[in-house]
């Protein structure tokens, strides 16, 4: 069985989706693996925390792919290092990128991915369908709609006039 906690979703979805609606507590320590999936807020900020890792089994697996600031990493790294939970597969962290004299880096426990859960074909395919209409909106004398610096734009624009 699947257990599910998300405050924001129903009941009746999350158990359409075959999985049992229970407390966080209870999923801690019912769980083989645990994985993240919360948005970061002033209310998810460290909310995986020495008492959070305490509850889970042993032999559980913590996975986060949300964001880095939700796990407090020294928590996870006494528990791995203790071996209070099995093992540990992160993609995110509080500072990217991961300092490779990180702690977690010499566990045999942990497996750690430079944030590339997001990392897909269909990914790669939307990004480089944005950029190539970016260019022809730009090459059009349009404004580009998914520019990271548009200060730039107005800089080209004066020298060119």
């Amino acid at each position: 069985m699947a257990f599910s906690y998300d405050p924001f979703v129903s009941a009746e979805e999350v158990e359409r989706l075959g999985c049992e609606v229970t407390s966080l507590n209870e999923l801690l320590k019912k769980s083989d693996v645990v994985s993240l999936h919360a948005r970061l807020s002033p209310e998810t900020q460290g909310m995986f925390g020495a008492r959070q890792f305490s509850l889970m089994k042993e032999s559980a697996y913590f996975i986060n792919t949300a964001r880095g600031e939700l796990v407090r990493y020294d928590d996870l790294y006494a528990a791995l290092k203790e071996k209070r939970i099995a093992g540990a597969a992160l993609d995110v962290f509080e500072a990217e990128p991961l300092p490779m004299d990180s702690p977690l880096c010499h566990l045999e426990n942990v497996t750690v991915t430079p944030h590339i859960a997001g990392a897909t074909r269909q990914s790669a395919e939307n990004g480089a369908y944005m950029v190539a209409e970016d260019i022809y909106l730009f090459m059009m004398g349009r404004l580009p709609r998914h520019c990271a610096n548009p200060e730039v734009l107005a800089i080209a624009e004066r020298r060119s006039s």
